[in-house]
């Protein structure tokens, strides 16, 4: 099944986006009041952190999706019977299977392991949920004559009646949407709290550039320009996924070694992001790199955290507004610490935090 992708990039600029905007902007309210819930009485929240920030990246994917909420971050907490559970429990059974069927020897291809029947079972659960939400919104187009009074409220109605594709298509983009997308920005988005948190100058001159932003106004995080800064460091430093696969689509000679047409390649494209030659000191996390600097053009092409031209990430412009949002909600409520070990990536095709994150969030005056 061949899907135009930038289709999907038309999409998201066809939708009303003050409209999603405000749902993504009640989905981080939500999750800040989930924080403030979880805390214990030293204020730190336990070690299941990791899952909360999924379930906030799961909420505003289905929310920009269908523009409807699940139920992800409900004040009781997700039912466990309810649709938001199995999808949430799918979608983590299915990242799972995916890292063990790609982490080693692939012998799925040979035959059915263990861990490819997982897969395949979580992907029917994830099907089934998102073509009923794909179906729902169809008829409803159909009752509205696909005449559309206002801009499409959901990536599913942009894609259905601007786009024109195709239900079929329209579930592959939202399963790699979801796979992909909600695990990296919930990756993305823990390893920034981290860095924060292990960075209280930089926290404190972030805290100064948005104490005062109006961050209930569209256009106020292009004016935050240490947020953002803050941000690509992070996503420099970890990002999500540290590692592109790509098929030549011709002859390439790397240092004198010739690579045929049509090869398989693995590139560890966050290497360059750790080089000396492109980045001073570049272990050390520091937003100011990224402020009214003349190498800005090299520094971008040497940190390519959503991939590079037409094959980069399809949920780049979603997951920055999220990571945006979410983070100067939560700089400008708390000020948070981490008091443990250092936090690294796993060793799996997504950059995941290998530890607990228990982080204090501490209410400001």
């Amino acid at each position: 099944m061949i899907v135009n992708f930038g289709s999907v990039y038309q999409a998201y600029f066809l939708m009303e986006f003050e409209f999603y905007f405000l749902n993504l902007q009640s989905s981080c309210d939500r999750f800040v009041k989930i924080i403030k819930k979880i805390r214990n009485q030293q204020e730190e929240t336990p070690a299941e952190f990791h899952s909360e920030i999924y379930k906030w990246s799961m909420d505003c994917l289905t929310i920009v999706s269908f523009n409807k909420e699940l139920g992800f971050l409900d004040a009781g907490g997700l039912r466990p019977t309810s649709e938001a559970m199995a999808l949430f429990n799918a979608l983590k059974d299915a990242t799972a299977a995916i890292h063990k069927c790609e982490g080693g020897l692939k012998l799925w291809k040979f035959f059915v392991t263990r861990d490819w029947k997982l897969l395949l079972k979580q992907l029917d659960t994830i099907d089934n949920i998102v073509n009923k939400y794909i179906g729902s919104i169809q008829l409803a187009i159909e009752d509205k004559d696909s005449k559309l009074s206002i801009g499409p409220n959901s990536l599913v109605e942009a894609l259905l009646v601007k786009e024109q594709l195709q239900p079929e298509d329209i579930l592959t983009v939202l399963v790699d949407l979801m796979i992909i997308g909600v695990n990296t920005t919930s990756h993305a988005m823990a390893f920034l709290l981290y860095h924060l948190a292990r960075n209280p100058k930089v926290q404190k001159k972030l805290y100064n550039e948005i104490r005062n932003a109006n961050l209930y106004e569209i256009n106020s995080y292009e004016k935050l320009p240490y947020l953002q800064a803050c941000i690509k460091e992070s996503l420099r430093l970890k990002p999500p996924m540290p590692v592109l696969s790509r098929i030549l689509q011709q002859d390439v000679i790397i240092h004198n070694y010739r690579i045929p047409k049509d090869t398989f390649v693995l590139m560890a494209t966050h290497l360059a992001s750790l080089r000396d030659e492109n980045f001073e000191n570049p272990t050390k996390y520091d937003p100011e790199r990224w402020i009214d600097d003349t190498d800005s053009g090299t520094q971008s092409l040497a940190s390519i955290p959503f991939g590079f031209g037409p094959k980069s990430c399809l949920g780049q412009k979603l997951a920055m507004l999220q990571l945006s949002m979410m983070t100067a909600k939560i700089i400008k409520e708390f000020n948070i610490q981490y008091n443990y070990g250092d936090i690294t990536a796993g060793t799996k095709i997504l950059s995941n935090p290998n530890r607990p994150l228990k982080f204090r969030f501490i209410e400001r005056n």
